[in-house]
C-alpha cells in the first residue's frame, strides 16, 4: 500500500477511509486507541477540493445540435438553463411550469429534490420556447392507423 500513496495511485479519500476503517476495527476488538497521540503520529493527507467551472456557451450549442431528437433536445436544454440535476428534471410536471409569469417560472416540489426543499427557478426564452414545441409536439392530435379486419375482410 505505500507504494500505491508513493505513487499517488490512490486518492486522499480513500487512504482517509482506509485508515479510519482500521481505526474502528481495532476499538471494535476491545483496542484503545488514544486520539491525541493518533494525531500527533500520523499525519493524513488533506484533500485538495478543486474549483467546478460550468460547461463554456460553445460545448453546449455542440451537444444541442448534436441531439435529433425533440424530447432529448428539450431535457438537454432546460438541464443546462436550469443546472437542475437530472432526476429532479425528470420529476417536473406540466403544472409545475408557470407559463403566464415573465419570466417564466419553473417550480420544483421538495419531495423531488435531493436538499428536501422546494425551489423555483426562472427559464430563458430559448429554453420557453423548447418547452412549447415540446409540448405542442407531445400533446398533438395522431392519427390512427388503417388495419385489416380478418373477421370481416375489410380495411378500418
Amino acid at each position: 500500500m505505500r507504494e500505491k500513496v508513493q505513487k499517488n495511485l490512490l486518492s486522499t479519500r480513500t487512504l482517509n477511509q482506509r485508515v479510519n476503517h482500521v481505526k474502528h476495527f481495532l476499538e471494535a476488538n476491545d483496542v484503545t486507541i488514544n486520539q491525541t497521540k493518533f494525531k500527533m503520529k500520523i499525519k493524513l493527507p488533506k484533500e485538495i477540493k478543486r474549483e467546478k467551472e460550468g460547461m463554456a456557451k460553445d460545448q453546449i450549442r455542440e451537444i444541442l445540435a448534436a441531439c435529433d431528437d425533440i424530447r432529448l433536445k428539450t431535457y438537454v436544454m432546460f438541464l443546462a438553463s436550469t443546472g437542475w440535476r437530472a432526476s429532479e428534471a425528470l420529476s417536473l410536471q406540466v403544472q409545475d411550469i408557470d407559463f403566464d409569469r415573465n419570466p417564466v417560472r419553473v417550480s420544483l416540489r421538495g419531495e423531488n429534490a435531493k436538499t428536501r426543499t422546494d425551489r423555483h427557478t426562472y427559464l430563458t426564452q430559448e429554453t420557453v420556447t423548447q418547452l412549447k414545441s415540446w409540448l405542442d409536439f407531445k400533446y398533438r392530435e395522431r392519427t390512427i392507423k388503417q388495419y385489416y379486419d380478418k373477421k370481416t375482410g375489410k380495411i378500418v
